[in-house]
């Protein structure tokens, strides 16, 4: 039977609320001079509800001794029932404070008892204290400080545009309808400063900018695919074919690149080298961008000392140097899967010490002052111009965003007769690669040894994995040659004749392959021609196989015949790592490729 309304229940009372669920009373609030109860429900969810909510069980009504705990963990009967403390009011629960105990042990519970926390298992504080108006600093802060500047300048440009429109009003208050107009005639008016036209690119650029600021500010509309910015979009498809018959649009102003023969006059001035702090610290910050693959400034300036390490290969005993990847212009973080399977890797160049990339980090690692070299501590620090005074090569200062950025042009300015004259990423970009009688594929600079055209000019026997899969360099064409047929037939001699493959046959799938993955693919054709016959049996294969899919390993003798192929004219899939990432793969996918003319019902 339940109680009147107007009773007032007690602390620790057994109450049955509205839809049959039960719980106990925890203790009584005030809201605007209502009373409210805290429920605990059996389930041990807390609710708030009002009395006409709920019915008290008459049976079940008991003057309950509240539990609290201290922090030594020692329990006190109070003879009175005492208001439970606020733990909203303590910050730091000392030995004299009570800490909270919301729920007060009811008389069926009396026989639960909490359990007890060891000093071994109490863990640390997971979150610091941060202020609620800081949320959207810190997600500004992480924005890329040259997109926030050229958004803020290409709004700045829309903004006079408008004053001349006699338009007061912010571009995230205009209507779509409106703006539509506006962004129209903006593209078809904007000029330079000296009145020349912008490039292509640039006007694309100005329409993301003006997205990324309508988005910030929750505009609703993308100008990029809303259907109300579709006339934008045919406007700026129709200023490309204008500003592409004027000229514009050829990236005349693209990064020139270092050919071998300009890196070997920065060699003889000095600007690369040894000698001295200047030309070691130049010579760091150029394998650095030459290997590891950093574009531009940010991404040598934020690394620290301790992103670098020597590792020494298992297989081969060598030793190379690996880097600990941050913040980069292609790999921002935004994805978690934007990251790198095989990490970059410089390995060392034993047979000339002044190229090798392991030989000056050793050297720059002596030279760095101990106090200087933690982790944490930056990578590129200032050398030191008085060094027969003080004895010390380097200052424990780090070196400027800005010197950083200069530190190609100061190279490049030294050498007069330099056949191109780069920029800052000139190191980054591949190099016209020299064709010898092996034909080897070009490798990206990030990941091939610096040889340059020294008597050990040949393919390096230890495999460079460091090739980005999400980037595809094109293979050069190589021009065949007697000699080069002889090279390539003595090499795969050993082969038996019924998989030997013909040196035209491996150069025509070469010069037309895309990468190791896509040349394996063709020479899998080549040596498997039952699997790619009419019968398509090649769905019943796998590399390795599959039992679970019912599909069989392809014949080992022949795949070891297929590796000596791949590997001869792409040595950086030496490792087993990176056969696996870059060949197998392809050769899976080629195999359960669909048959031609067979395809799925399209489901309605």
């Amino acid at each position: 039977m339940a109680s009147e309304i107007n009773n007032d229940p007690h602390i620790g009372a057994r109450v049955k609320l509205v839809g049959g669920i039960k719980g106990i009373i925890l203790r009584k609030t005030i809201n605007f001079d209502f009373p409210l109860w805290e429920i605990k429900l059996d389930s041990g969810k807390v609710v708030t509800e009002a009395r006409y909510r709920f019915d008290i069980l008459e049976d079940s009504v008991q003057n309950i001794e509240p539990e609290i705990i201290t922090k030594t963990n020692t329990k006190q009967k109070m003879s009175s029932l005492a208001p439970a403390k606020d733990p909203c009011h303590t910050d730091e629960f000392s030995d004299s404070n009570f800490m909270y105990l919301a729920e007060p042990i009811h008389e069926s519970n009396r026989d639960l008892t909490l359990p007890k926390l060891s000093s071994k298992t109490k863990k640390k504080r997971q979150f610091v204290t941060i202020p609620e108006d800081s949320i959207d600093t810190f997600v500004l802060d992480q924005e890329n400080k040259n997109t926030a500047r050229k958004t803020q300048s290409d709004i700045q440009s829309l903004q006079q545009f408008l004053v001349t429109k006699l338009e007061t009003r912010e571009i995230y208050s205009i209507p779509p309808h409106e703006l539509n107009q506006i962004l129209c005639q903006f593209l078809i008016s904007v000029r330079k400063d000296d009145g020349n036209q912008y490039e292509p690119a640039s006007l694309k650029g100005m329409l993301c900018s003006f997205d990324r600021y309508l988005r910030h500010h929750n505009y609703g509309y993308q100008i990029s695919k809303s259907a109300e910015f579709s006339k934008v979009k045919d406007v700026l498809t129709a200023k490309q074919v204008e500003l592409k018959k004027l000229g514009k649009g050829n990236g005349h102003k693209k990064a020139e690149t270092l050919c071998d023969e300009d890196i070997e006059k920065l060699f003889q001035s000095e600007e690369i080298g040894d000698d001295n702090p200047t030309t070691l610290l130049h010579t760091v910050w150029f394998f650095n961008t030459i290997y590891f693959g950093l574009r531009g400034v940010t991404e040598h300036h934020q690394m620290t000392w301790g992103d670098v390490k020597i590792v020494r290969d298992t297989s081969s005993g060598l030793e190379y140097l690996q880097m600990n990847e941050r913040n980069t212009k292609t790999r921002t973080g935004k994805s978690l899967r934007d990251q790198r399977d095989i990490p970059q890797m410089a390995w060392a160049n034993p047979e000339n010490e002044l190229k090798c990339s392991e030989h000056a980090y050793k050297l720059y690692k002596s030279k760095r002052p101990l106090k200087y070299s933690n982790p944490t501590d930056p990578f590129y620090i200032q050398e030191n111009t008085n060094r027969e005074k003080t004895g010390h090569w380097c200052k424990s200062q780090p070196i400027g965003i800005n010197k950083v950025g200069k530190f190609m042009k100061k190279m490049t300015a030294a050498v007069q007769d330099l056949t191109n004259r780069p920029t800052t990423f000139a190191p980054h970009r591949p190099w016209a690669p020299t064709v010898s009688d092996t034909p080897t594929r070009f490798q990206p600079a990030t990941a091939r040894q610096l040889h340059f055209n020294t008597p050990s000019a040949a393919v390096p026997t230890t495999p460079l994995p460091n090739i980005a899969t999400s980037t595809r360099v094109p293979t050069p064409r190589i021009i065949p040659s007697s000699s080069m047929f002889e090279v390539i037939d003595a090499k795969f001699q050993s082969i038996p004749a019924p998989h030997k493959i013909a040196a035209t046959d491996l150069l025509r799938e070469f010069n037309s392959s895309s990468g190791p993955g896509n040349f394996a693919k063709h020479i899998v054709e080549l040596l498997y021609p039952e699997l790619f016959t009419c019968e398509c049996l090649r769905r019943f294969y796998s590399y390795n196989g599959d039992a679970k899919n019912n599909k069989n390993p392809l014949d080992t003798v022949r795949l070891q015949y297929l590796h000596q192929y791949v590997s001869h004219f792409f040595p950086e899939v030496t490792q087993q790592q990176a056969w696996k990432l870059m060949v197998v793969t392809k050769i899976n996918e080629a195999l359960r490729r669909p048959i031609p003319g067979k395809q799925k019902k399209k489901t309605l």
